[in-house]
């Protein structure tokens, strides 16, 4: 009962450890860079078997990281032997996170400033500002690519570390815990704005000054109540959880205020689209939708629920879905044509079905109100606030026997409005794209400079044109502002028609678990999705939806065949 305990570390055992952590340790490691470190971080990085009379330099930052990998791993295995009965938590925590903030340091080493880094640095790295705020390492800034925001991640995982280890705990301790709120906003400084900075970084870094300071300003303010919301939502009991529905509330205004900032970087000079590579609107809804997204995991990942945790969880799922959809359009169109008129498909299939298909999984984490509703803890002698108001989106019958249905509506839904926008609004003048032959060769041949390109320069240009040619007169077929007759969109129309009696009977089988009868209708309607699949070829959304109609109409099919079969069998 006398014994000390295992925690405790006598005061020669502390002081022995100090002289070695941070005395010889740092010493020996320090003196081992230039013919141990430097050398080994050369062979391991490839750089050294790249040849050359010039051996690149290693950047310092991955030195570094080198360096605090070695001294968290000794000063791990030094306790482990010097302290074989415990004690010593702070020095092994502080040991465990130098040891994993190195090998971040390692992965995405990012550059130093210029007064930082010692010895000669390339032209093209030293008059590129984001290559010295952050990058990938020297490398990628001497092949004309400039930062990847390897600081932000460094910084995100550094909060993430901090959170688990203790300094940053996000519970309340206790109730007369003052520090939890504060605590909070740090994490999210470091972790939600890191993120959002290395996203933003890695999307617009070649673009100029002021459209990647008002992008970046708005996306790391929407991190950072994100992840202010996020905390807030998964550690708070549900007699408080309306503090986090503030928190989302004003999390929601926040969101065109800030988008209204960061469509100020439209007016500068030779800007990229906003949904190009580069853009300010795909990168900030990029961000947004990340951290919906996290919120939503974290509203999942509670133990103690409600209608207004999965109200708010459901609506903050929908909102990165809308995000990740208009991102996809914004980008490749309807039909993979993008601004530049370069055609994107994946396996022959142009990449907005694919990521239609690909995006309904977000609204997997769709959760209904049929699962039990479990109690949180109260705390003793504290008042008890009123419940959360209700913000959000409920679905009393989702259930595990029909939680494909959001997933196959989602898909549903955004090809009916994809196809409708093809046939009735496509080339009436709101947007700009190509009616002929003659907008599709200006566009890709406007720049041309016969000097400077070569032939294989002039035969991707042809390519593309080719390319560009044959989806551009598909599309415009199928409009009636772009069709030279009726009867193209006419067909485009027909063919929607016939899809859609069948999606709303296949929709209706699904949410009701296919329970009900209705096989009849459905193989009468089902057939006539082959006419979309047949007919237009002009309209690849309308196409993918009555494929998708037809497999799916005769996967219910043969199942309600096999259940009835089973039915008649029993005695």
């Amino acid at each position: 009962a006398n014994a000390k305990p295992t925690s405790q570390v006598p005061t020669s055992a502390s002081r022995t450890i100090m002289i070695y952590g941070l005395l010889i340790l740092p010493l020996v490691l320090a003196a081992s860079v230039p013919i141990v470190l430097q050398p080994l971080v050369g062979i391991l990085s490839g750089r050294a078997a790249r040849g050359g009379y010039y051996s690149p330099s290693t950047p310092a930052s991955e030195v570094f990281g080198f360096g605090a990998t070695l001294w968290g791993l000794s000063m791990l295995s030094m306790l482990n032997h010097y302290l074989p009965d415990g004690g010593g938590e702070n020095w092994k925590k502080a040991s465990a996170l130098a040891f994993l903030m190195g090998l971040g340091l390692i992965i995405s080493a990012p550059t130093l400033p210029d007064w930082v880094l010692r010895g000669k640095k390339s032209s093209r790295q030293a008059l590129n500002p984001y290559a010295a705020m952050s990058s990938l390492g020297a490398s990628i800034s001497n092949t004309g690519r400039s930062g990847a925001g390897g600081w932000g991640l460094v910084t995100a995982a550094l909060g993430a570390l901090l959170a688990i280890t203790g300094p940053l705990d996000l519970r309340e301790k206790s109730a007369s815990d003052k520090l939890v709120l504060a605590r909070t906003m740090l994490f999210s400084l470091m972790f939600g704005c890191g993120v959002a900075w290395f996203i933003t970084l890695q999307c617009m870094s070649e673009e100029a000054f002021l459209p990647l300071f008002v992008t970046t300003a708005a996306c790391m303010a929407m991190a950072f109540f994100g992840t202010v919301a996020g905390v807030l939502g998964y550690s708070l009991e549900l007699e408080e959880f309306q503090d986090a529905v503030q928190i989302a509330q004003v999390w929601a205004v926040a969101f065109p205020i800030f988008g209204l900032t960061a469509a100020t970087a439209q007016f500068a000079r030779n800007v990229a689209h906003p949904f190009g590579v580069g853009g300010w609107l795909s990168t900030y809804l990029l961000v947004c939708g990340c951290v919906a997204m996290g919120f939503t995991l974290a509203m999942r990942s509670r133990l103690a629920k409600s209608a207004a945790t999965r109200g708010l969880s459901n609506l903050s799922c929908v909102f990165a879905w809308i995000c990740s959809i208009v991102i996809l359009f914004g980008r490749y169109g309807v039909a993979g044509l993008d601004a530049n008129y370069s055609v994107t498909a994946i396996l022959g299939i142009p990449a907005p079905v694919v990521g239609t298909l690909a995006l309904s999984v977000i609204l997997v984490a769709v959760e209904g109100e049929t699962s039990g509703t479990q109690r949180g803890r109260q705390r003793v002698g504290r008042s008890t606030k009123p419940a959360a108001t209700s913000f959000g989106i409920t679905f009393k019958d989702l259930s595990l026997s029909n939680w494909l249905t959001l997933p196959m509506l989602s898909i549903a839904v955004v090809f009916v409005v994809a196809s409708l926008y093809t046939i009735l609004i496509r080339g009436c003048g709101l947007s700009q794209v190509a009616t002929n032959h003659g907008h599709v060769f200006d566009a890709i041949y406007s720049n041309r400079d016969p000097v400077d390109e070569d032939l294989a320069a002039l035969a991707e240009k042809n390519m593309i044109h080719s390319q560009a040619l044959v989806t551009s007169a598909r599309l415009a077929s199928s409009s009636f502002w772009t069709a030279k007759g009726p009867l193209g969109p006419a067909l485009q129309v027909a063919g929607l028609v016939a899809t859609l009696p069948s999606l709303y009977f296949i929709l209706s089988q699904m949410w009701k678990g296919g329970e009900s009868g209705g096989r009849t209708t459905l193989t009468l309607f089902v057939p006539m999705n082959l006419f979309p699949v047949i007919v237009c070829k002009g309209n690849p959304c309308l196409r993918a939806l009555s494929a998708l109609c037809l497999v799916v109409g005769l996967l219910q099919v043969m199942n309600m065949q096999s259940r009835d079969h089973r039915s008649k069998m029993r005695i």
